[in-house]
């Protein structure tokens, strides 16, 4: 029932209390009889009675409905009764706004929850307070940021660090402070804060982001490219100049650095030392032990002629200083372009492949042997063989790492042995080109995906035996 009806219904009853009183006066003045006075007297007492009662009970809903809504009592019911129609439109009406304020007060409180997981459960430590330092919201990234389980007041926060509470409380909206504490363990806080107004008390909002990580792995990044620089000038930057042949070498880890080596030895006007070798693991130990085994092939091998007798005593130094969960693999040769011969011996390294021009076949430079830091001495150099083969103009040598033999595509399989023999046996016009091709055929095979493996190459094209 609305107001247009409620005045109309009214005014109703008032004429017809009106009209019935005039009726009565009427009556009294013609001298009519005692009977009828009455009975017009009682109606116009029924009618009186019927107008206040249905004004108090429109008054009492009003008033129920207003403080139902002030005291967010939704559990209020409104029936329409005996007065008539208009009482149970004014009841449906009542319960109506009831069940909207009901169904809308139940959807914000939803939200309100559905809030409250989200900010209890985001990844960056919240805190909102008053202006007096009261604490309202501690989220649990913050609890595990101080490692505490409840703060009432932003003075608790003192106690990791003293006039912490009080220089939070002077953060302005939009403000950015970088802290740092000691307590409960060394940290590197981003605090950004805003404010906001709600029931005329100003609250202050802060995120918390521990950047500790980030500025560790910042300078983890940075060590790593200085690693990985001092690991590149530790490779050689030219091909050697050894008359009747043509050489080149690249090395490319899968990671910042890597254990994958290769070298080149000056022995002499016409002979030359090639060394190849593979850490056993990846990343930065695995380049730690790489510059070692370089620093000690360097010394040994210039005294030795002997591609064994090099390993055997960069074996047992090895095997003194590295870990015994950690081996070297390595092939060394010493290319000799007077005799024009090619001796090497080979520590349980990938064979090379040596391409016979004269003959257009292709072996495996297969000698046996066992990597290097496994044994001590005796072990070793009982399986480590020396071998020499002749060269002559024309022939190949390819040295490589299992980087390349082992590139995956991605169903797994490996790039592999036969399809490496494919590429050396195409003909190529410089060890440069060589090396070109063999890169370009592992990524089409593997379809260009990052490199699970170090991958180092050495091309050796015999051009004149003097």
């Amino acid at each position: 029932m609305d107001y247009k009806h409620f005045k109309t219904i009214c005014s109703v009853r008032i004429i017809a209390i009106t009209a019935t009183a005039c009726l009565l006066a009427f009556s009294y003045f013609r001298e009519s009889n005692f009977a009828i006075l009455i009975a017009i007297g009682t109606a116009i007492l029924y009618q009186v009675r019927n107008l206040i009662y249905y004004v108090q009970k429109t008054n009492r809903d009003l008033t129920r409905f207003l403080d139902a809504v002030k005291y967010e009592d939704f559990s209020q019911t409104f029936t329409g009764g005996t007065p008539g129609s208009s009482f149970n439109e004014l009841a449906e009406a009542f319960s109506g706004v009831m069940a909207e304020i009901k169904k809308a007060r139940s959807k914000t409180e939803e939200h309100y929850r559905y809030l409250q997981t989200i900010v209890q459960h985001v990844g960056v430590g919240m805190i909102s307070f008053k202006e007096n330092g009261e604490v309202e919201l501690f989220n649990h990234m913050a609890k595990r940021l101080f490692n505490i389980d409840q703060l009432k007041n932003l003075q608790g926060l003192n106690r990791f660090k003293p006039g912490l509470a009080e220089e939070l409380l002077l953060l302005s909206a939009g403000a950015q402070s970088l802290i740092t504490l000691e307590k409960p363990v060394h940290m590197q806080l981003s605090i950004r804060a805003t404010q906001f107004i709600m029931q005329g008390e100003k609250y202050t909002l802060i995120s918390i982001h521990n950047i500790e990580t980030e500025l560790e792995r910042e300078r983890m990044s940075k060590e790593l490219e200085i690693a990985h620089q001092v690991q590149i000038n530790l490779l050689p930057k030219t091909s050697p100049a050894l008359r009747g042949v043509s050489i080149a070498g690249a090395c490319i880890p899968a990671r910042e650095v890597g254990g994958d080596y290769f070298d080149y030895i000056e022995l002499g006007p016409d002979k030359m030392g090639i060394a190849i070798g593979d850490v056993s693991g990846k990343g930065l130990p695995a380049a730690i032990y790489m510059t070692l085994t370089k620093g000690v092939l360097q010394s040994e091998a210039a005294d030795q002629v002997s591609p064994k007798a090099v390993m055997t005593k960069v074996n047992r130094l090895m095997y003194q200083s590295i870990s015994r969960d950690t081996f070297v693999s390595m092939f060394y040769a010493v290319l000799d372009m007077r005799a024009g011969t090619f001796t090497y011996a080979r520590a349980g390294h990938n064979p090379p492949i040596f391409f016979k021009a004269s003959e257009s076949r292709c072996s495996f430079l297969d000698a046996p042997g066992i990597g290097l830091g496994l044994d001590s001495g005796a072990r070793f150099q009982d399986n480590v063989t020396e071998s020499t083969i002749n060269v002559s103009p024309g022939d190949w040598i390819i040295c490589y790492t299992d980087g390349i033999t082992e590139a995956m595509d991605s169903e797994m399989n490996e790039f592999g042995e036969e399809r490496l023999l494919e590429v050396v046996r195409t003909p190529h016009s410089s060890p440069e080109a060589m090396l070109r091709a063999i890169h370009e055929a592992v990524d089409k095979f593997t379809g260009n995906g990052q490199a699970h493996d170090d991958m180092t190459l050495i091309a050796i094209q015999i051009t004149g035996i003097k």
